[in-house]
């Protein structure tokens, strides 16, 4: 298994690879779940109203930690439904791409996250989430466009193929629109630049 994995390619996929790595993420999500729902459960316990429990779980830093872990998980869950729903399973270059782009995504987002260091708060990671996870959708849109383009006259790709992934480019379309016009609001009432 382990010689598999080295060499890579398609017999690390035989192997069953995917299959494991999806299994290690439903382990860790489970696990942040449940670890989730303790820090509520002992916070509304010792609290025992709703208004100190919301400020324990704000200003602890162990449930600040806790609840933005199981932010991350849902995020990464909407992150592979979009993709179920509008592309379906990705191709081995899309993954190369995937993981060539995020590499560098990820770190143009810390240097540009080191910019806004002072204003560091939860609405501004937020934001940059929002951001990795539409540049992420645009990198895997036109991936597949290309793939598209390319295939062959005798490679039949079914019309639901073809709805999904305008749908897909539509809702991104959408999303680069409301981001552009909330982007001009906040210049326009604060009157300068700023997250």
């Amino acid at each position: 298994r382990v010689e598999a994995v080295v060499r890579g390619g398609a017999e690390a996929k035989e192997e069953g690879a995917r299959p494991q790595s999806v299994m290690v993420f439903l382990k860790y999500s489970t696990l942040s779940t449940m670890l989730t729902s303790t820090i509520v459960w002992y916070a509304y316990t010792t609290r025992e109203q709703f208004y100190p429990t919301v400020v324990y779980l704000v200003t602890s830093k162990m449930a600040v930690a806790t609840l933005g872990n199981q932010a991350i998980v849902l995020t990464v869950w909407v992150g592979r439904g979009v993709k179920t729903i509008f592309l379906g399973s990705l191709r081995e270059a899309e993954l190369e791409l995937l993981y060539e782009n995020a590499r560098y995504a990820v770190t143009e987002t810390c240097l540009a996250l080191t910019i806004f260091r002072e204003e560091l708060t939860a609405r501004v990671i937020c934001l940059f989430t929002c951001l990795l996870f539409a540049k992420v959708f645009h990198w895997l849109a036109a991936s597949r466009v290309e793939y598209l383009e390319h295939a062959d006259a005798h490679d039949r790709t079914s019309w639901t193929t073809h709805v999904r992934l305008t749908l897909l480019m539509w809702w991104l379309g959408a999303a680069d629109a409301a981001a552009a016009v909330a982007c001009a609001y906040a210049c326009y009432s604060r009157g300068k630049a700023s997250v």
